[in-house]
């Protein structure tokens, strides 16, 4: 996920927050072609457990979650609500 994110900021730097939906099909994507084989690619886990670092990543809609900062968000309810998540401001316009 931090590959996906890094990769925005070098080409498109106007978007630095990432719907859950295209972080979804695209994490999918690179663990099928370089992830662990027969493994599962699970993108809400980097995704959501990213936010327990404040300095780093940021989910905007985190308060519209049922989740608390431990729990890994749900991948209905990330889908349902559009959330985004991307490197916070300062970060991104720092890289």
């Amino acid at each position: 996920m931090l590959l996906l994110a890094l990769g925005r900021v070098h080409s498109d730097t106007d978007r630095r927050l990432i719907s859950y939906t295209a972080a979804e099909a695209l994490f999918t994507k690179l663990w099928e072609d370089f992830g662990r084989p027969g493994g599962d690619p699970n993108p809400h886990y980097p995704f959501g457990r990213l936010r327990n670092d404040d300095r780093l990543w940021e989910i905007p809609e985190e308060s519209l979650l049922s989740t608390s900062r431990r729990e890994d968000i749900g991948i209905g309810e990330a889908r349902e609500l559009g959330i985004t998540g991307g490197f916070r401001r300062d970060v991104h316009d720092l890289l």
